[in-house]
């Protein structure tokens, strides 16, 4: 092919898509007729189509497309072409055609001038449009009847938003049916929740439980139980308060005892002798000493600050043996057991001869000491009973106390 080929007639259009706007490409249709000496050409030709942004002393624009193989029939051919996105923007666009014979491994003969690229009288989408009915993208929209979310990238005035949007500055909102929380709750500023009867509850449905009903200046403003799902969390320097005393139990198993002079006597725990009306047990006695002669075991205490002691009971055997069997409560200063410096709490005590297994009660508890305090004390509990004497045994003993914060 020689370079007197001119391109005498370009008409450049769009396809257009018949089903929807949105489905749109970025390729179209290009039509030339090509003359070979003022002679329409025919035969099989590479075409090479650049886009420049000026006529002349223009930059390229984009990567070159080349159609190979190009039929061209009485000087007439059609080529599809595909720069891409973002090539014909609304700027000024010209085309520069490059020729070529078919199987020819040379240069592209380059064909003057440039052609302008124009629109097409049924282009349904311009990138700068007064109007348009859809659109995909736009840079600039003064209107638009419908844009996702996503692409909203300026500020929307709050006269533009519907009456059922909540505002972070709304005041005395309403909400009618069924509040969705997210799965990770609610988070709130503080003095942010106002409530009837100053009350709030975050959980299950409140359900019907007589015996536990909510009350107000003593009177029951219903009856609904609040079930809690997950922790609650209570502010430094503030506790959670029951509104009636919980009772609780502390159990003081005998392998809890340690002797109070072990190198005269130690703890040992067998079932020890059996009979018609007495067993063993499992229970602990003083193996060591000089019978008659008193033997102390000691175990800590460790109840809740500020719980209060209602009540000592101990499980004991009473078989014989010259000395009663006796457990006590006791409350020492930093100098503990040792120092001799314990508060009698409370004391439950067989008889002289109880003759079986027995369950011993304190008839009081002193209210000067029942009330612990962790910070300033250490509480103990205190078993008596003879020395190398099998009969007079301890199973267990058990505190009852009671709260009202959470533990």
């Amino acid at each position: 092919m020689k370079s007197k080929c001119v391109l005498c007639c370009i008409a450049l259009h769009l396809f257009i898509a018949v089903t929807s706007a949105f489905a749109q490409g970025t390729a179209f249709t290009y039509q030339g007729q090509l003359k070979n000496n003022g002679l329409a050409a025919s035969g099989t030709f590479d075409l090479q189509f650049t886009v420049y942004d000026a006529g002349t002393n223009g930059s390229v624009v984009g990567v070159p497309v080349t159609n190979a193989a190009t039929t061209v029939s009485n000087g007439l051919f059609t080529a599809q072409l595909d720069f891409g996105a973002g090539i014909f923007d609304g700027n000024a666009r010209w085309l520069q055609i490059g020729i070529r014979t078919n199987g020819y491994s040379g240069a592209f003969a380059l064909l003057t001038p440039l052609q302008p690229v124009t629109s097409s009288p049924y282009a349904i989408q311009a990138v700068h449009a007064a109007t348009a009915t859809s659109a995909s993208t736009a840079t600039t929209a003064a209107t638009a009847n419908s844009v996702s979310g996503t692409n909203i990238t300026d500020t929307i005035a709050t006269a533009q938003l519907p009456p059922s949007v909540v505002l972070n500055n709304g005041s005395a909102l309403t909400l009618t049916g069924a509040l969705t929380l997210p799965t990770d709750g609610l988070t709130v500023g503080a003095n942010q929740i106002n409530t009837t009867y100053n009350r709030v509850g975050i959980g299950r449905v409140p359900f019907n439980d007589a015996s536990n009903p909510i009350l107000i200046n003593s009177s029951q403003l219903a009856n609904p139980k609040l079930e809690v799902q997950g922790g609650i969390a209570i502010p430094g320097g503030e506790e959670y308060a029951f509104r009636t005393a919980k009772t609780r139990y502390l159990t003081i198993p005998n392998a809890a005892l340690i002797s109070a002079d072990s190198q005269v006597y130690h703890g040992r725990i067998d079932d020890g002798f059996s009979s018609a009306t007495i067993n063993g047990l499992g229970s602990l006695w003083a193996e060591g000493g000089t019978a008659g002669n008193v033997a102390y075991f000691i175990a800590p205490v460790n109840l809740p600050n500020g719980a209060i002691v209602t009540s000592l009971k101990a499980r004991l055997i009473k078989n014989g043996g010259s000395m009663f069997s006796v457990v006590e409560l006791f409350r020492s200063d930093s100098t503990g057991y040792s120092g001799n410096t314990a508060q009698l709490i409370a004391t439950a005590s067989t008889g002289a001869s109880a003759g079986s297994v027995v369950t011993v009660t304190s008839s009081s508890v002193d209210p000067r000491y029942y009330q612990m305090d962790n910070q300033n004390y250490q509480y103990f509990l205190r078993y008596s009973g003879e020395q190398n004497t099998q009969n007079e045994r301890f199973v267990s003993a058990l505190i009852t106390y009671q709260v009202n914060k959470v533990e």
